[in-house]
C-alpha cells in the first residue's frame, strides 16, 4: 500500500504462505477501475510492485505476485413486514441496508462473509418482523440485460462453515450491481 501513486495503486493485498514452498509468499492484487468495481492489476503495476519490494526484501525472501479472484455474488431474501408497514418502503429499506454492509470497501482477500452480517442488517430494518429465507449466490459471465461478472464460479454452499462463506484462497467477494443484485420479497 506505499507504493507510491506514480507506479500506479493497488486496491488489496493478500499475503500467504506459499503452499509449494516454504521459504516462498504469496502476493495477491487487486485494484479498482474508475466505476469503483474490482478489476485486475496491471502488468506495468505488477512489475513497479516488484521493482519497489526488491528494495526491501531480505535475500533469502522470496514471493510470487499473482492476481486475486473476484467472487461476484448477490443475495436474496424474503421477510415478513409488520402489518402497518409498506411493504414497498419495508423492501427499500432492507435494501439499502444489506447495501450498506455489502460495499466493497468493506471486504478483503481472504475474508469470510458471514450470514450474520446479512441477517443482522435485514432483522434490524425498520418494519421487519421476521426473515423467512436468505439465499446467497455466485454470479459470474454476462447477463442477458448486459451487466458483466467476473469468471470466477464458487460454490456457496460447498465453502459455507459455521455460516461464514470463506473465499477460495487468493479470492476477495465483490457485489458488483447492488441495485440488481439484492432480490427482496416482502410478505
Amino acid at each position: 500500500y506505499t507504493l507510491p501513486n506514480k507506479f500506479g495503486r493497488v486496491y488489496r493485498v493478500g499475503i500467504r504462505d506459499n503452499p509449494l514452498n516454504s521459504m516462498s509468499a504469496q502476493i495477491h492484487l487487486l485494484a479498482i477501475d474508475k466505476r469503483k468495481k474490482l478489476t485486475f492489476c496491471s502488468d506495468t503495476l505488477k512489475k513497479n510492485l516488484r521493482t519497489y519490494l526488491n528494495e526491501y526484501r531480505v535475500v533469502s525472501d522470496a514471493y510470487d505476485i499473482l492476481d486475486a479472484r473476484i467472487i461476484n455474488f448477490g443475495v436474496s431474501f424474503e421477510v415478513v413486514a409488520h402489518p402497518n408497514s409498506s411493504k414497498t418502503k419495508v423492501a427499500q429499506t432492507v435494501i439499502r441496508n444489506v447495501r450498506n454492509i455489502l460495499k466493497t470497501e468493506f471486504f478483503q482477500i481472504d475474508q469470510p462473509l458471514p450470514y450474520s452480517d446479512i441477517m443482522n442488517a435485514i432483522l434490524l430494518s425498520e418494519g421487519v418482523i421476521s426473515l423467512v429465507d436468505l439465499q446467497v449466490f455466485n454470479l459470474t459471465g454476462t447477463t442477458a440485460e448486459g451487466r458483466v461478472y467476473s469468471d470466477t464460479s464458487f460454490d456457496v454452499d460447498a465453502n459455507t462453515f459455521q455460516q461464514m462463506i470463506v473465499p477460495t484462497e487468493g479470492a476477495m467477494f465483490e457485489m458488483k450491481y447492488p441495485a440488481d443484485d439484492i432480490i427482496a420479497t416482502v410478505r
